[in-house]
């Protein structure tokens, strides 16, 4: 082969849809968690110069072939954004900021959000056109990636009445949960080598060095999803959980030429987690305890094999003024060992620190 040549370009949709929660703390102070599909793909071309067998060794006449393809980078985009209402009427002007998350395989990206518009009263419903403004940071992955994003968004909101959603008589609420992972998800394990060949950074030719590998060494874990609760007698209650999860790692070489090299992944997981809580009569912020099974999806699963369930318990606090519940809550779960260990086994105790709000 003689050398190759490849071009990248945006093939992105511009349409954007998806569902969203607004939690009111006050008239001028709310917290919006969206859920947005907009498909970010790139239309890739590879052109190659290559010499058929027939030609060896003078190659007069090199062949040309070209490929193209399409792929999805990103399909969805979940800002957790803060707002500032300015009250005035039936028309009220509002400012947003906050992180936003981009979750895909092995290329997931995190970015900063920040918006302006204004908030529309109808008779039903409240309209919310916004600009929206987003900044991605760079994961090394792309070339030449737009890492600056203007959006325009229409939020639709019906206007609720005070009526409590309920079943068999108790009441159901909803909770949008927030939090991080304390611990890695991946077993961490080192490895070392011998007379492996790799390219000379100084040379460009390929040379025999040695080294050491850790693997699985596991990065930040972020975890957010949905919650419902049904409320029983007896200060207890029972709550479903749908978390997303990613367990992100990565692999670092180092040679012994000092040339280092890492390789990130992640396998994609969402838990389920069942739990009967129970608040404790004690205190202003009404603390709980909660407990029962777990149950986990996954995908993209990079040679690892995750279980299927494990036991959650946990502790936290109800805090609760005017507006939704925030309940803080440092969780602990064992799960079940893999049905086939190998080099990408995960750790089966995992602590995360979550945070719900509960309207």
């Amino acid at each position: 082969m003689f050398g190759a040549a490849i071009a990248v370009s945006n093939a992105s949709r511009r349409s954007i849809i998806g569902p969203k929660v607004n939690v009111d703390f006050s008239e001028s102070i709310s917290l919006e968690v969206d859920a947005l599909h907009r498909e970010i793909r790139s239309h890739n071309t590879s052109t190659y110069l290559y010499c058929p067998l027939d030609q060896l060794p003078d190659c007069s006449m090199p062949v040309r072939m070209t490929r193209s393809s399409n792929g999805a980078e990103f399909t969805w985009e979940f800002p957790v954004l803060g707002k500032y209402q300015i009250s005035g009427g039936r028309m009220k002007v509002f400012i947003e900021a906050g992180p936003s998350f981009r979750p895909a395989e092995n290329r997931e990206q995190t970015g900063a959000t920040a918006g302006v518009g204004m908030e529309l009263a109808l008779r039903t419903m409240r309209l919310s056109p916004a600009l929206r403004y987003s900044h991605w940071g760079y994961n090394g992955k792309y070339v030449g990636a737009n890492r600056d994003q203007l959006q325009f968004v229409l939020g639709i909101d019906g206007l609720l009445n005070e009526e409590t959603i309920s079943a068999f008589g108790h009441k159901i609420s909803l909770s949008v949960v927030a939090g991080l992972a304390l611990t890695g998800a991946l077993r961490t394990r080192s490895e070392s080598f011998t007379n492996t060949l790799e390219i000379d950074p100084s040379t460009g030719r390929l040379v025999p060095v040695d080294g050491s590998v850790i693997v699985n060494s596991n990065r930040t874990s972020p975890v957010i999803g949905f919650a419902t609760s049904l409320a029983l007698p007896k200060q207890m209650s029972v709550e479903v959980g749908a978390l997303y999860r990613p367990l992100n790692a990565r692999d670092i070489s180092t040679f012994s030429n000092g040339f280092s090299r890492e390789r990130s992944f992640t396998v994609l997981t969402w838990e389920f987690p069942v739990l009967a809580k129970f608040k404790l009569p004690v205190l202003k912020t009404r603390p709980f305890v909660e407990f029962g099974p777990s149950f986990r999806a996954s995908g993209n699963l990079n040679d690892a094999r995750p279980s299927r369930q494990g036991i959650t318990e946990g502790i936290g606090m109800e805090l609760h003024k005017r507006g939704p519940a925030i309940t803080p809550t440092l969780r602990f779960t064992h799960w079940a060992a893999d049905p086939t260990p190998n080099a990408k086994a995960t750790h089966p105790n995992q602590i995360d620190l979550v945070v719900g709000l509960r309207f």
